[in-house]
């Protein structure tokens, strides 16, 4: 798939994005891209003194202020269901409680819905019940789409960078040109980089 493609899909709104099934398994390596329903609804379980500017952040980009973040499964044995499904969507959390747990999204997600780490550090974990309200909250608000790119898996990590320079998800920090401090902000919260 070539990348005007996979930027114009990252451009439909949000009901042309795929709802999520964690049933679902994709064993192959590509991008991902994460869409909000209403920005609104980020203050759903609290209302925090940054959600404006946040949803601020979103609404400046009219094409795609429904995209939150674009990710990527490109490394080992990762593929889109790992990356995605089980990480950044928290899936692994609910079925396995892993004693590592790799999901920045997941984690920006739940700082900014306003939950508290159960304990501060880098990689911190929510509680189970609040991982319960958060996974509610994903399947409730939140589409996917993700790209096979099997055949040109030289090319994720370009794409990735290219989509999220011209994109500018909200909540991707690296390679966005337009950061959204108050989604760093209330990450580093939570994680022991304060």
């Amino acid at each position: 798939m070539d990348f005007e493609n996979i930027k114009s899909k990252l451009l439909f709104e949000h009901g042309r994005f795929n709802k999520i099934s964690f049933s679902d398994n994709y064993c192959y390596k590509g991008l991902y891209g994460i869409s909000i329903d209403s920005p609104e609804n980020l203050k759903k379980y609290f209302k925090l003194p940054e959600h404006q500017k946040i949803i601020n952040h979103m609404l400046k980009h009219p094409s795609n202020k429904n995209l939150l973040y674009i990710g990527s499964a490109k490394d080992g044995e990762s593929n889109i269901s790992e990356r995605l499904y089980d990480y950044q969507l928290g899936r692994l959390l609910i079925e396995k409680d892993p004693p590592e747990f790799r999901a920045v999204f997941y984690r920006k997600l739940g700082s900014v819905l306003g939950f508290v780490a159960a304990e501060k550090q880098k990689n911190f974990r929510f509680s189970f019940d609040n991982d319960l309200l958060i996974r509610n909250w994903i399947l409730e608000h939140l589409r996917v789409l993700h790209f096979n790119l099997d055949d040109d898996v030289n090319k994720i990590l370009d794409y990735e960078k290219k989509l999220i320079r011209e994109l500018k998800p909200t909540f991707n920090y690296r390679h966005n040109p337009e950061k959204c401090k108050e989604v760093t902000e209330l990450h580093r919260i939570n994680s022991s980089s304060q």
